[in-house]
């Protein structure tokens, strides 16, 4: 199977969600005031961001940038690595995007199912893909290093 990799931070909303990520067995981003965006396309939620947020130029770009990457370029069976701290968990996406209303107040409701696979110190990640963690982003794309995340998953799986 092609599988993508990505980064993907836990902050959605400026907020930890580590917790809830692991827990929930989710990833999620932010921008709770697009309502469910289901169905739309990037023109779409571009205008939503601009209309909802205020956003253009350069913010616009970054913002439907990190957004559509995760609503529409990470898909089922991509692996996803979450950073925090000294620690990373390591997943597999198995469901497309799914709007949860009852955490919009919360500033995550766009969401990403995910089945965790393992989670080891960030020390055991070589340090090219470490490096990607690091970057100021919400959404890596780290296709790059899909074989060393599934070799970590094979290596380590626990959860």
């Amino acid at each position: 199977m092609d599988r993508s990799a990505y980064v993907v931070k836990a902050f959605p909303d400026g907020k930890d969600r580590w917790k809830e990520f692991q827990e929930q067995g989710i990833i999620a981003v932010g921008w709770p005031d697009l309502g469910d965006v289901s169905g739309k396309n990037r023109d779409e939620i571009k205008e939503l961001l601009c209309n909802k947020y205020g956003l253009e130029g350069q913010s616009l770009g970054s913002a439907i940038s990190q957004f559509y990457s995760f609503y529409d370029e990470i898909s089922e069976g991509d692996c996803v690595i979450v950073p925090h701290k000294d620690v990373v968990i390591i997943g597999v996406v198995e469901k497309y995007y799914i709007y949860d209303s009852s955490v919009t107040n919360e500033g995550y409701p766009h969401q990403r199912k995910i089945s965790w696979k393992v989670k080891i110190p960030q020390n055991t990640l070589s340090l090219e893909l470490s490096k990607k963690l690091r970057i100021p982003r919400t959404i890596i794309n780290a296709s790059d290093y899909v074989g060393e995340v599934e070799n970590l998953i094979e290596k380590f799986q626990l959860l």
